[in-house]
Formats: structure tokens, C-alpha cells, sequence
């Protein structure tokens, strides 16, 4: 075991086990957040150099393109919602969702979504999906007279579109809550403590104590509480609204793709854009088994039509994965994953 040959052995297999660890280390796929933070050194799928100056620069590629949206989102928030929410111009109290749900047609979210907003500090909104964030941008140029769900007089990709099709219900709801809310916990938590601190202070204050030093503590004990718990209750926001736009998670229209596609490779998603405006979105991404959804999506697709059967699924199926392997042969997975007008000919989602 001392031999020369078995500690060279050793240190040859320690240095190895040093080194394939730190390749791995540095050759990960980085994540946005360590993008972000300058902490992602090379991207090994995609072959380029990643970190905060490259993140950087996207950064200010989706502010250059979305600028209207970062005129009127502010960078701070109000601090006692849970939601991003402030006052503008106008000091009309809007918010931003605090959660999005987002997956695939056919994979649950609407389940999850009236699950979710059964919770009484959860304020369900007029409608489950809106569909503003992925598809603003199709939606610019068009008259106010082609919006889907309310906000007739606003320009389908503003801003004020979403938030007037949220309505002012939502934020009144939003604010109210978290404004009883407050209010109740701070009478009970000042009643309660005052209670309890009163009971302890008489009992183990000893008796041989002045009635001076006595009367001197309670007073600055019951100073402390209310001072506490004023500043407690402040911070306590429990009421919150969300989006369960599906097509959040995934469709980008044709012009966003020529805005942010540099030499073939997407540089941004609407997940950049949510990010930049709302660091501390919340995101439930819903999957299901990839087959199971995608005939479920079949059968759905053809609701009311005698054109279904095994076959056919197999043979549209057989078509669309033939045409993204063509595609990948050209070009990234990422790129033919979010160029959906390539392969979807057949009227099925399988990206």
C-alpha cells in the first residue's frame, strides 16, 4: 500500500476526479438567475460564453423594445403587497400578478387554477387567461375595437389594457383585504400580547419592588408592543390575484422572434420580459406525459368531427416529428421549439 507505483496511482486519480469535477462545474447549462448574476462561465449545449455583461445586454434589448412598459412599471413596489403593485400617474392603486401558471394546452392548468383560487387569500380575477404577455406583440397596431375581453379603449398591447381587463375590482379586492386584514391582526395581537405581558409582568415582577419601577416597565414594555406590531402589521400582505394564461410558457409571435434572435439563436422569452419587470413573479409550469397530452390534445381538436381515429393521430403525429428533426438538422432545438409556424401545419402542438 506504501509503494510508489500505488501513491502515484492515487494522486493521478485524485487530481482527475479535481479536474472532471470542475469541467462539469463550468461546463453547465446556466440558468437565467446566474446569467444574471455573472455566475455562469459557458453554456455547453448552445457552445457560447455566458455571464453578467452578455445578460446584460439582453437586458437592455428587451427595455429597448418593451419601453413603454418600463415608462410606466416602476422599479420599486409598494411594499405591503404581495402582488407589484403602485400608484401611477394618475394614483389609480394597480398591481401586476404575483403567480403565473403556464404549461401546454391540455395539461391540467385550469384544474390547478380553480383549485388555487378556493383559497381565501386568493382573489380570482374576471377571467383565467388573458393572453397579454405572449401576445402583445402581435397585438400592437391594432385598434382598440379587436380586444377580446374588455378594455375596449385601450390598444390591445398596452399596459392599460391588461390591468383595465383585470379591473379595477381586482386591485379594490386586493387592497381592501390586505387593508382588514392588517386591522384585525393588529387589534388581536395588541389585545392578546398586552394580555399575556401584563399577566407575566405582575406575576414575576417581586413584590419588594417600588411601585415606581413597577409601573415604569409596564409602560415601556407596553411601549415595545405597540411599536412592534404596528411595524409587524405593516409587512403583512397575504392577499394575491395571478395569471393563468397558458401560452405564457411557450408561443412567441414572428415579430418578437426577429427582435431577439441574433445570428439564428433566441437570446430573450417573455420570461426575460416578466423578470425585468417583475423579479419576484411567481411560476407553476404544468407537464404532463408528452404522448397522453398530445392525443388529448388530438381528441380535443377534433370535438364534433368523425375525422379521429388511432391512425390518423399516428400518421399527423409521424408528420410534425419528421419536420422538426429537419429543422434541427438547420438549426437549434430552441430555435424550431419556438418557431411553431415551421412544423404546425397539421393543427397539433408538439413543440
Amino acid at each position: 500500500m506504501n509503494s510508489m507505483p500505488m501513491k502515484v496511482f492515487l494522486a493521478v486519480t485524485t487530481i482527475s476526479l479535481i479536474i472532471s469535477l470542475l469541467f462539469f462545474m463550468y461546463s453547465m447549462p446556466c440558468t437565467y438567475q446566474e446569467r444574471f448574476d455573472g455566475k455562469c462561465k459557458y453554456d455547453r449545449k448552445n457552445g457560447i460564453h455566458s455571464g453578467k455583461a452578455m445578460y446584460s445586454s439582453t437586458l437592455k434589448r428587451i427595455k429597448e423594445f418593451n419601453k413603454e412598459l418600463f415608462v410606466q412599471v416602476p422599479r420599486k413596489f409598494l411594499k405591503e403587497y404581495k402582488n407589484p403593485c403602485w400608484y401611477n400617474n394618475s394614483d389609480h392603486f394597480i398591481c401586476l400578478p404575483y403567480f403565473y401558471i403556464v404549461g401546454f394546452p391540455k395539461c391540467g392548468t385550469t384544474d390547478i387554477w380553480d383549485k388555487i383560487i378556493q383559497h381565501p387569500h386568493v382573489v380570482a380575477t374576471k377571467f383565467k387567461e388573458y393572453q397579454w404577455w405572449a401576445r402583445r406583440y402581435e397585438r400592437r397596431g391594432r385598434p382598440p375595437s379587436e380586444t377580446m375581453m374588455g378594455g375596449d379603449k385601450y390598444q390591445p398591447s398596452s399596459l392599460d389594457w391588461y390591468t383595465s381587463s383585470i379591473g379595477e375590482s381586482t386591485f379594490t379586492t386586493i387592497h381592501d383585504i390586505n387593508r382588514d386584514i392588517n386591522n384585525d391582526i393588529n387589534h388581536d395581537m395588541k389585545h392578546d400580547m398586552k394580555h399575556d405581558m401584563k399577566h407575566d409582568i405582575n406575576h414575576d415582577i417581586n413584590h419588594d419592588i417600588n411601585h415606581d419601577i413597577n409601573h415604569d416597565m409596564k409602560h415601556d414594555i407596553n411601549h415595545d408592543i405597540n411599536h412592534d406590531i404596528n411595524h409587524e402589521g405593516h409587512d403583512i400582505h397575504p392577499a394575491i390575484f395571478g395569471d393563468a394564461s397558458m401560452t405564457t410558457g411557450w408561443y412567441l409571435p414572428p415579430s418578437w422572434l426577429s427582435d431577439f434572435e441574433i445570428d439564428g439563436e433566441l437570446v430573450a422569452t417573455t420570461a426575460d420580459l416578466i423578470y425585468a419587470l417583475t423579479p419576484s413573479a411567481k411560476i407553476i409550469f404544468m407537464l404532463r406525459d408528452p404522448i397522453e397530452r398530445l392525443y388529448s390534445g388530438y381528441i380535443f381538436s377534433r370535438r364534433g368531427s368523425q375525422q379521429k381515429s388511432a391512425e390518423d393521430f399516428h400518421n399527423m403525429v409521424e408528420k410534425v416529428v419528421k419536420c422538426l428533426h429537419q429543422c434541427m438538422r438547420v438549426h437549434t432545438t430552441r430555435y424550431c421549439a419556438y418557431h411553431t409556424d415551421i412544423c404546425q401545419t397539421t393543427g397539433i402542438i408538439i413543440q
